[in-house]
């Protein structure tokens, strides 16, 4: 028998004479939602302290306010476009682990793919189908800390290492063909980051392909008229355009 078999229909059970939530009610219990406003609340104190210490570096460098506004609306606009895939990704993870932790856990991480496939891999554990309503609340636990654990790596290289990158940078900048090395660097670095995450949607030949070859040819149509004409707005909501298409081609294949 399935391990979640043994919940009864209104999601409570009882184990050993103790009265035991069930999952639903604990996935968007007051206490969860608490913890997610507190945690969204320290994104935006992060937010505003990082647009502070930018807009004071960016003066410190001679760039002046309409140059500093000028860039932060470009990237408040790009910024529309993966937060309506976000938010569209969300349905879905909502359905899986409730309200207050899809909310969460895409306000930090962003990444749904990942999310979801770390809650498969805590059902699978116990044998059970993710999304089950009768999802016992020890594997809705198992799932929280899955999400957890498994975006830990990232963090804690990126701790250890990002200074470290720096001191590497320098080293590299110190000779006569620097001034050309960091760009070209720096350029292979931002390919081979982006192939990475896009190779297996352009290999899978599905809605996925179709998606990432329509947002690519939109974007390289943007980017040629931007350069002929200049025109400001088409710069500024380039990205958003893009994607969008790439989504509406995606949802006709």
């Amino acid at each position: 028998m399935p391990y979640g078999h043994n919940v009864d229909s209104n999601l409570h059970f009882r184990r050993k004479g103790i009265y035991v939530k069930g999952y639903e009610e604990i996935a968007n219990s007051g206490i969860l939602w608490l913890i997610t406003f507190s945690a969204i609340a320290l994104v935006l104190f992060q937010v505003i302290v990082f647009l502070k210490k930018s807009f004071s570096a960016g003066k410190k460098m001679g760039l002046d306010k309409k140059t500093l506004h000028t860039a932060f609306k470009v990237g408040s606009v790009s910024a529309i476009g993966p937060s309506m895939v976000v938010v569209i990704g969300m349905v879905s993870l909502l359905i899986v682990v409730g309200g207050p932790t899809a909310l969460m856990r895409l306000a930090y991480i962003g990444n749904v793919a990942y999310e979801l496939l770390a809650a498969e891999f805590a059902a699978d554990a116990y044998g059970v189908t993710i999304g089950d309503p009768n999802l016992p609340p020890e594997v809705f636990s198992v799932t929280l800390w899955c999400m957890a654990f498994g975006c830990i790596g990232w963090i804690v290289v990126t701790a250890l290492f990002t200074d470290k990158m720096e001191k590497v940078k320098t080293r590299l900048s110190k000779g006569s063909n620097a001034s050309k090395l960091i760009p070209a660097i720096s350029t292979a670095a931002m390919l081979g980051a982006y192939g990475y995450l896009t190779a297996g949607y352009a290999i899978g030949l599905d809605a996925n392909t179709v998606a990432l070859l329509a947002g690519f040819f939109v974007m390289l149509v943007i980017t040629f008229i931007y350069k002929k004409k200049k025109i400001k707005w088409l710069n500024e909501w380039g990205l958003t355009i893009a994607m969008v298409s790439g989504v509406c081609a995606a949802a006709f294949f």
